[in-house]
């Protein structure tokens, strides 16, 4: 058995298929010495691609699109056919980040204990959880740290801090996606670094 990365595949499937015009899944992969399976789902990702066209279950033939990649000397890699597509879609949700943004939303200007009251509900450690993600949005430039703080309840307490929603952008709370190092806005499609 040949062995071939998934772009690699793919570009020897379709230059396979553009010699005859039209191919067999078997015969394809007898050709290339791999299995039809390997055939079948590297046929999958060109037929996504617009490259290829099945006949019927198992036969392909090359488009014209097809055609002109292989003429321009386009390179096929293996992931997202375009990732501008990829758009990260999720349900809204009612969840305590949530909960806190709305609280933001209506309030302003807030402390964590302000947004903390309005958004728990049996959350476990719904102080720390808010802070952080107030720091988060903090750092993506939702919300601002204002420099007077309101007079704390305990003895010597230095009183606490302030903030203000800068950016409100709408309903949906935004997402950090700690991975990307990014807080993904659903409201306006957007994406903020955070520094």
């Amino acid at each position: 058995m040949a062995s071939f990365g998934p772009g690699e595949l793919q570009m020897a499937v379709l230059q396979h298929i553009a010699l005859p015009l039209i191919a067999p899944t078997i015969q394809i992969a007898l050709a290339l010495d791999v299995s039809p399976k390997r055939v079948s789902k590297a046929a999958s990702a060109l037929l996504d691609r617009g490259y290829i066209s099945r006949v019927r279950p198992g036969i392909y033939k090359i488009t014209f699109r097809g055609l002109q990649a292989i003429a321009d000397g386009k390179i096929i890699t293996s992931g997202p056919v375009d990732a501008s597509l990829n758009v990260l879609a999720r349900p809204e949700t009612n969840g305590f980040r949530d909960r806190l943004w709305r609280s933001m939303r209506l309030r302003g200007t807030f402390t964590i204990s302000d947004v903390v009251c309005d958004a728990v509900d049996g959350e476990k450690d719904a102080i720390n959880d808010a802070g952080r993600y107030i720091r988060i949005l903090k750092s993506a430039g939702y919300v601002l740290e204002m420099l007077d703080r309101r007079k704390g309840t305990r003895p010597g307490s230095n009183g606490l801090k302030r903030f203000r929603l800068h950016r409100n952008t709408g309903p949906r709370a935004p997402l950090h996606r700690s991975k990307l190092g990014i807080v993904h806005d659903f409201n306006t499609g957007e994406d903020f670094p955070c520094r």
